[in-house]
């Protein structure tokens, strides 16, 4: 069949085939690629469809009235040239492979540079350096037993009880043990993770993985009543963005915001806004050079680099770098849409013989099966009821909602019923002017309460209700009346201490 475009590949080489016409038939009819595959027209295939214009009419030459009852005769066409313009795009292996690759790319490249960068520190130091890093009251924190994970392979199988986490309390010079059995310390046994929950001052000390006795990761963990934070934007359109990293080249040292992952969207199905923390961080620009004028070991030990705000960092480069330590920590807010979770499929219920004699869906509520087992029951949803004043300020925490997974939304009584509306952290700050806005800990923080604050909140944790607060706004007493009052009571009782007064000097 080759031998049919030798007289077209010859004219094409020596520019007498100019014809545009004339190159797409020569195109059009080199062969698919082995990996295609043809569905009759009838057939549900998944196939992308496209539609293809006809710049110009041609009229089929003798050639290519050959090629056609050749087709005919043999493999059904894809598609009728004469009757329809629609062109199906079959799946293609190596296409999908090379879709697969460029998504792993970015993922390829932060492994590659995770693995040299803790190379590095290695060799330079010749041991394994600590990370240290720094949470706010009330926050969770996962700690990695491995950061280095190679996109697209499973993690290697290791023996989970062959993996321990151990802490050392800054409060108590001790090695202890962590037990996992407790919600306060989550371990995952695939990625030998541990998390840890609803942090306090208490929680401060140094976390280390050990794998078969031997430490392969070592934490240093800061947990602080408070930080200087302040909201930044994604887009510079929404408002200021963060700003960019403070280097010091003649110093040797740099000041940059290190960034968590992005927390979930705050709805599906819709355009919504997700958040992120970024904890000041200073580090060397080069981690094999000094520091000058006077070189620091203490960060030669934490490569990774010290929060701004770190009690590890020595006194005298606190002083020395007194304003660039005051860096700010960052909430970065930025748009973002996801799809929402499929629905789970429809079960099917068979008798003894594999009858279907029912059938029914998961996400039917009451809807059970005894074949899986009495059902757990869900955990009880926290009910509070609050009373503030007009002017007031409150402060509602979700219980256990310390992680990414928080939403808030609000219930208000209407003319129209209840209206039930979802917290938009970056709207909420917005449109109040900071007076309703998400902290640090995914607490919903009101100041200076007003009648239309009254409602119920409630927060969601993994989707899940996990609790709701009731707010009663109650109105504002008259503070002339109470100033006034207050006046008359201490005038009166000035009086009353010199009538005593009065009366005992007579007296004597």
């Amino acid at each position: 069949m080759f031998f049919l475009f030798i007289p077209q590949i010859i004219g094409v080489i020596a520019g007498k085939t100019t014809d545009p016409r004339k190159l797409s038939v020569f195109w059009r009819k080199l062969p698919a690629p082995k990996s295609s595959v043809i569905f009759p027209k009838d057939a549900q295939s998944p196939v992308a469809t496209f539609k293809i214009r006809r710049e110009f009419e041609k009229k089929p030459s003798s050639r290519e009235d050959h090629d056609a009852g050749r087709r005919k005769k043999g493999v059904k066409a894809k598609h009728d040239e004469a009757t329809s313009d629609i062109v199906k795009l079959h799946y293609n292996e190596s296409l999908e492979a090379y879709r697969r690759s460029r998504q792993l790319q970015p993922a390829l490249q932060e492994y590659v540079d995770c693995v040299n960068r803790t190379a590095q520190l290695y060799e330079h130091t010749g041991r394994i350096t600590s990370r240290a890093t720094m949470k706010v009251v009330g926050q969770e924190i996962t700690l990695k037993c491995r950061d280095c994970n190679l996109p697209g392979k499973a993690t290697d199988k290791l023996d989970p009880k062959k993996i321990e986490w151990r802490m050392i309390p800054y409060n108590e010079p001790r090695d202890i043990q962590i037990i996992y059995d407790t919600e306060k310390f989550i371990f995952n046994a695939e990625t030998f993770d541990l998390t840890v929950t609803d942090l306090t001052v208490y929680d401060s000390g140094r976390f280390r993985c050990a794998v078969s006795q031997e430490t392969v990761r070592i934490y240093d963990l800061q947990v602080v009543e408070s930080d200087r934070t302040t909201t930044t934007f994604e887009n510079s359109a929404d408002g200021p963005i963060s700003p960019p990293p403070l280097i010091l080249p003649k110093d040797n040292l740099q000041f940059i915001t290190r960034w968590n992952d992005w927390a979930p969207c705050n709805e599906c199905g819709v355009k919504s806004t997700r958040r992120r923390v970024g904890i000041c961080t200073v580090t060397k620009g080069i981690f094999e050079n000094p520091i000058k004028p006077v070189d620091y070991p203490t960060l030669n030990m934490y490569g990774w680099g010290l929060p701004c705000r770190s009690v590890l960092i020595p006194r005298n480069f606190s002083m020395q770098y007194t304003d660039q330590l005051s860096r700010p920590s960052e909430v970065q807010i930025g748009h973002c849409e996801h799809p929402c979770p499929t629905p789970p499929p429809v079960v099917f219920v068979t008798d003894e013989n594999g009858k279907i004699v029912d059938q029914y869906e998961r996400s039917e509520k009451g809807v059970y099966s005894l074949d899986k087992g009495p059902p757990k029951l869900p955990p009880l949803v926290q009910r509070v009821t609050a009373y503030e004043a007009e002017g007031g300020r409150i402060r509602m925490i979700c219980p256990k909602g310390s992680g990414k997974s928080v939403r808030w939304q609000n219930c208000s009584t209407t003319d129209k019923g209840l209206l039930c509306r979802p917290v938009d952290p970056f709207y909420a700050e917005k449109q109040s002017q900071g007076r309703i806005l998400v902290t640090l800990v995914n607490a919903l923080l009101i100041k200076r309460i007003t009648f239309f604050d009254a409602g119920i909140y409630s927060c969601y944790y993994d989707g899940r209700l996990v609790a709701t607060i009731k707010l009663h706004v109650n109105p504002r007493k008259n503070r002339s009346l109470k100033k006034i009052v207050t006046i008359i009571g201490i005038v009166i009782a000035v009086l009353f201490f010199l009538a005593i007064i009065i009366f005992v000097v007579k007296n004597t």
